[in-house]
């Protein structure tokens, strides 16, 4: 049979881990938790960018459905004024899979045309109609090492583009018809 001080012990120890138990759990549902857990999509695509934009550097969550209805999910920087989209992602050395940055166009929509010059990284481009539809992708974008660069341009009249990683477009199956929704 167990003496007092044993079952003391054991009380003792079952109320710590019941107490350490209800922390975490607290700790988990609050709103602390889940901008720790969410870390990248609350405060990396504006530190990456802020130093191009300043600390007012825009981000929206960019989700694309490809044809086949599968989803997918892009942290991006907003591009919304002249200047932020002349500069682009010039001089950005790395960019982490899943970031990318939103060129949002004013006025009717037209072709646009980019080029990778003082870009560092490989890019894919997604040309998007007003409707947010995929109209054109320039995949594989290599950085521009000499003059004249090459340009690259959507054909049909497109409202935004999205820039991330070279290959992320195929290595997700996204194909013009896919649709993006911000």
């Amino acid at each position: 049979m167990a003496s007092f001080k044993q079952i003391k012990f054991y009380l003792l120890l079952l109320s710590g881990i019941a107490i350490s138990l209800i922390g975490i759990y607290i700790f988990f549902s609050s709103s602390v938790a889940g901008n720790l857990l969410n870390l990248s999509k609350l405060s990396y695509t504006p530190s990456i960018y802020s130093h191009i934009f300043g600390q007012d550097t825009q981000s929206r969550v960019v989700t694309i459905t490809s044809t086949t209805g599968q989803r997918f999910t892009l942290n991006t920087a907003v591009a919304s004024t002249e200047a932020q989209r002349e500069q682009g992602l010039m001089n950005v050395t790395t960019l982490p899979q899943g970031q990318g940055m939103l060129f949002i166009f004013q006025g009717t929509p037209q072709a646009q045309t980019f080029w990778m010059k003082n870009t560092k990284i490989p890019l894919d481009m997604i040309f998007l109609n007003e409707n947010k539809t995929v109209v054109h992708i320039a995949q594989d974008a290599l950085p521009c090492t000499t003059d004249p660069c090459t340009l690259y341009s959507s054909v049909l009249p497109t409202q935004y583009v999205i820039e991330t990683n070279a290959n992320w477009t195929t290595n997700n199956g996204i194909t013009p018809g896919a649709v993006a929704n911000f």
